[in-house]
């Protein structure tokens, strides 16, 4: 199975997107095309970083930094990090290894100094992982444009300190 065809077979399983409206017109070979170009450009400044999940040569995810900018109102370099996990592979350290990798990358490679992580509240297995798995604490919001309603904001110094980091990882 080629990249595209499992990327569609991700992003139309009801059980994947339920809780994303982002991934709502990643529905058809063509969007799914248009979205590989997107992840493919690799523009200054960089815009976003994403990765595909590979288990035993299989696509099983994605991930990545989906949205990278400066906040307005201190100029810190912010990344929006986002995980997918098909549900097979779901419950079994897959996410959090992967997600520990996202935050990695965004921190030590790319030098963004704040990570944010948001979901809605109904999505009870990105919640777990992020409140119990990492023990972060999530600020209530109210996100117009995808209807999320938890964001978790991650400081670089917070990361680095954390059991999670590839640095506290490695102090273990």
């Amino acid at each position: 199975m080629d990249d595209a065809a499992a990327l569609l077979r991700l992003f139309t399983d009801y059980r994947n997107v339920q809780y994303d409206k982002s991934c709502a017109d990643l529905n058809s070979a063509d969007a799914i095309g248009n979205l590989i170009k997107q992840w493919k450009a690799v523009d200054l400044p960089l815009q976003r970083a994403n990765f595909v999940i590979v288990i035993d040569i299989k696509i099983v995810g994605t991930g990545g930094l989906g949205w990278i900018g400066r906040r307005k109102t201190d100029g810190k370099l912010i990344g929006d990090a986002g995980l997918m996990l098909d549900t097979d592979f779901r419950n079994s350290g897959y996410g959090y290894e992967s997600l520990c990798m996202i935050i990695d990358h965004g921190f030590g490679v790319l030098g963004i100094d704040e990570v944010h992580m948001a979901c809605v509240n109904a999505n009870a297995a990105f919640k777990g992982l992020m409140n119990k798995k990492f023990g972060f604490q999530a600020e209530r919001i109210e996100d117009k444009m995808f209807g999320n309603e938890l964001i978790w904001r991650i400081a670089k110094e917070v990361w680095e300190e954390s059991a999670h980091s590839a640095q506290g990882r490695a102090r273990v």
